[in-house]
């Protein structure tokens, strides 16, 4: 009875096809040769390997080893029989079988029945493992063709540099993998990108290796390199502490029209040490790698240089639109210091004999800042590098009329190129422009703001002097208004009153309240009287009319009718004043001359007006019984010349005495 192969994976559920028809294979091995049990043993560098067994009986049996069957075979146990055939690529096909009496084949049958099936299965496995190869071949050709498109599609060469790191090592199977790129000098390495250790691991290497040992190899002479095992070439310096332990090595250089811009290194090969197919990978791919980085360096140098044109067209826009030193050596320390890559940029401008930097963007912007140095410019540049410990300084002076007017410096860690200088060189000459434009319009500048500040003041005294006259007309007019009410309204009021108290006089028999009604209308015409004087001291100057000298003497005039002497003395008051200022200087020698009559007793009382030098002096003084000026009172009278006097902007002093009169004194400036 034929049994079925044991449970081995050529007989799991999901096994690769080629398992299931081994095993069928072997039952019929086993059926045609007439074996008990058959096993397939496949050899090669990894040493033997079961591929499956069959037996017959009615249970399973645990699976033999492969080397005890082997093992078995060579000792020629009897009941033993065994073939094997070569198998293309490698290895051999080994079947081993005990022979089953009952099944009655022949010796000579089994063993020409094994030898065929050997060689049949050998063959099979060969196709196989040559299909296998195949489909791994084109399926790395496959990733090859993937990362060089992959390679074209980045604009920034740091990310391509890390995607030409991890495709190197996904296509050829590495555990590490790294790429070195060359510095200006061609003799050791500037930068190195890895790819398969941790951030942990790198901290721990701490600094990048330049290209000593194995790696400067490929530096010196710019040829694939594979070892077996780095420890086995002499010329390997080993690795730092902390370093990973690394055995097989490949090394490719990338190169484009003969310049060599650094080396692909790979390393821990899996499954074994790199092959050609390996190396024949790492070096296409080295060859995409340099047409991709190529293509990245040219569109950054096209970049860069838009870049340029665009931040001197800026700058040119900025010298040409201000002269604000103080915002356009921002925007050039900025601009120079982006373009350029240094790590400082700092403008100085010339005080005295030396150099005082005024503005510095980047690293050590604070310590230069503030800081001074000689005009000349190597030696600037060399005390820089001795105060900042910066190895590149490139210092290029801001010329006006043959003399360096102040300097554009830049600092770094790395020297500049020609590309850098030159542009160095050309915000130099900008900021040179408006250093000199900014000198130049300096004086004209404070021209501008000191006619500024005449127009101003002009505009400010023409608009005290439009808000006086409008002040002083409103003033005016209310009051005529309050003069009008007072004659239209109150005064009528009081003239019916008086007609009626008359009337009803006429009417009365009782010559007591006769007489009551005849004070009254006495009191009723001293309101009267009163009312119309109120109303004519409220109404329109005439100074509109007859100038300020003849309203001051019709007042006197008015004074002197009730018995207070008053002198006038206004040969001093000068010839067209405003209408408004002879209006408020009639108001206070009005209000005055009113307080005196009111309340200082006096009998005498002078006016004196006086002008000089574009200032005019109001005196109205008067021998009353005096008062003290400190002293808290709720005269209006003083209030209202007060505020009057300000409404000038003059100055008002009251000189009185209890008992020695009083001096009113005003100042005012007419110029």
């Amino acid at each position: 009875m034929r049994g079925s192969a044991d449970p081995s994976p050529a007989r799991r559920p999901g096994a690769p096809p080629e398992r299931a028809v081994e095993a069928d294979l072997l039952g019929l091995v086993a059926e045609v040769a007439g074996l008990a049990a058959v096993a397939l043993v496949v050899t090669g560098e990894e040493g033997p390997r079961l591929r499956g067994h069959w037996w017959r009986g009615g249970a399973a049996a645990p699976a033999p080893d492969a080397g005890a069957l082997l093992a078995e075979a060579s000792r020629g146990t009897p009941g033993a029989v065994s073939a094997a055939a070569a198998i293309e690529g490698g290895g051999e096909a080994v079947l081993i079988g005990t022979a089953d009496p009952g099944a009655g084949v022949p010796a000579a049958t089994a063993a020409h029945a094994m030898e065929a099936f050997a060689g049949l299965l050998a063959s099979r496995l060969g196709l196989v493992a040559a299909q296998r190869r195949a489909e791994e071949a084109r399926a790395r050709m496959a990733a090859l063709v993937e990362a060089g498109v992959g390679l074209g599609l980045e604009s920034s060469l740091d990310d391509l540099l890390a995607r030409i790191v991890a495709s190197a090592r996904t296509l050829v199977g590495a555990r590490y993998a790294a790429l070195g790129v060359l510095d200006a000098t061609g003799t050791q390495l500037a930068r190195f990108v890895t790819a398969g250790l941790s951030d942990e691991e790198r901290e721990r290497i701490g600094a990048l290796p330049r290209g000593r040992g194995i790696l400067g190899v490929l530096i010196r002479d710019a040829a694939p390199l594979r070892l077996n095992h780095i420890g086995d070439d002499p010329r390997s310096s080993g690795f730092p502490p902390h370093h990973p332990p690394m055995d097989s090595f490949l090394g490719v250089p990338i190169a484009l029209r003969g310049e060599a811009f650094g080396n692909l290194y790979l390393t821990d090969k899996a499954g074994g040490p790199f092959t050609e197919e390996d190396e024949a990978i790492a070096l296409t791919l080295a060859a995409q790698a340099a047409v991709a980085v190529d293509n990245v360096r040219r569109y950054e140098r096209e970049r860069r240089r838009a870049d340029e044109i665009e931040s001197v067209t800026e700058v040119a826009r900025a010298v040409l639109s201000t002269l604000d030193l103080d915002a356009l050596l921002p925007l050039v320390a900025r601009r120079a210091r982006r373009l350029t890559g240094a790590d400082t940029v700092g403008v100085a401008l010339r005080d005295g004999d030396e150099l005082v930097f005024r503005y510095a963007h980047g690293v050590d912007a604070l310590g230069l800042e503030g800081s001074s140095g000689p005009a000349d410019m190597e030696s600037l540049a060399a005390a820089l590098r001795g105060s900042l410990g910066a190895p590149a300084v490139q210092a290029c002076a801001l010329t006006i009329a043959d003399e360096a007017a102040g300097a554009l410096v830049a600092v770094g860690w790395r020297p500049f190129d020609e590309g850098a200088r030159r542009l160095l060189e050309t915000f130099s000459s900008q900021v040179a422009v408006a250093l000199a434009n900014a000198r130049r319009v300096s004086g004209e500048r404070e021209a501008l703001r000191e006619l500024a500040r005449r127009e101003a003041a002009a505009a400010a005294e023409q608009a005290a002097a439009d808000g006086l006259r409008r002040t002083v007309e409103a003033q005016e007019r209310e009051r005529a208004r309050i003069a009008r009410e007072l004659h239209d309204e109150s005064g009528q009021v009081l003239t019916a009153l008086a007609l009626h108290l008359r009337a009803l006089e006429a009417d009365v028999v009782s010559d007591e309240i006769r007489a009551r009604i005849a004070e009254m209308r006495r009191s009723l015409a001293s309101a009267s009287a009163g009312l119309r004087e109120l109303a004519t001291r409220l109404r329109p100057s005439a100074v509109e009319e007859h100038g300020l000298a003849d309203a001051v003497e019709e007042l006197a005039a008015q004074l002197r009718r009730g018995g207070l002497a008053v002198d006038v003395d206004a040969r001093g008051a000068p010839e067209g004043l405003p209408v408004e200022v002879q209006t408020v200087v009639f108001r206070v020698v009005q209000e005055s001359l009113t307080n005196i009559a009111r309340h200082s007793g006096a009998e005498h009382a002078s006016v004196v007006l006086a002008a000089r030098r574009g200032r005019l002096r109001l005196v109205v003084e008067d021998d009353g019984r005096g008062f003290d000026p400190g002293a808290p009172t709720e005269r209006l009278g003083i209030a209202g010349i007060r505020e009057r006097v300000e409404l000038l902007g003059g100055d008002l002093r009251i000189e009185s005495t209890p008992g020695a009169g009083t001096a009113v004194v005003v100042d005012i400036d007419v110029a």
